[in-house]
């Protein structure tokens, strides 16, 4: 259970499990993203995405965090949505609105995290330039973010969500 008042993520976390890392580190993960581009919080994919990413990490005897593969709740449901034909086009999914967002969380959670998964494992640099701009400032808007993708991956959304969904589908087969 996480909660948040006012408009400023002010994060309690109650672990479902003992230790619950992946809760705290998707809740911790949001903090410092809002702590460098509060508009993540605007459409969400990305701030999701990114959570959900670092939540399915291991903690490595080194102390390092190791992500070896999407979380499983997002390959599940992303699966499940695949089957139904029903997953939301990516161009539409990295354009929704926060209230919209978070009206559909099941779809869109997964995906975001599947997006981010895919983009932090098969094109290189990519997230590294994301970060790098919002930790800079010069990404201050979701369309900024979107414009920096696309040349980064020197890819169309269209091509983007088709990639991405190939490699979604490896998992949890």
């Amino acid at each position: 259970m996480t909660a948040c008042y006012l408009d400023y993520p002010r994060w309690f976390i109650l672990p479902y499990q003992i230790p619950d890392f992946g809760t705290q580190l998707h809740e911790i993960g949001h903090d410092f993203l809002f702590a460098t581009w509060p508009q993540s919080e605007d459409f969400p994919w990305f701030k999701e995405g990114s959570a959900m990413y670092f939540e399915g990490g291991v903690f490595m005897p080194d102390g390092s965090l190791e992500v070896s593969e999407p979380h499983p709740y997002c390959t599940s449901l992303f699966q499940k949505y695949d089957q139904q034909s029903a997953l939301i086009p990516l161009n539409e999914l990295i354009h929704l609105p926060k209230a919209d967002f978070l009206a559909d969380a099941e779809r869109t959670y997964s995906q975001s995290c599947m997006v981010f998964n895919y983009l932090q494992n098969q094109e290189a640099g990519t997230m590294e330039r994301l970060i790098q701009g919002i930790n800079s400032g010069a990404i201050t808007s979701n369309d900024q973010l979107i414009e920096l993708l696309l040349v980064s991956t020197g890819k169309s959304a269209e091509e983007i969500e088709e990639s991405y969904e190939t490699y979604a589908r490896q998992f949890g087969r």
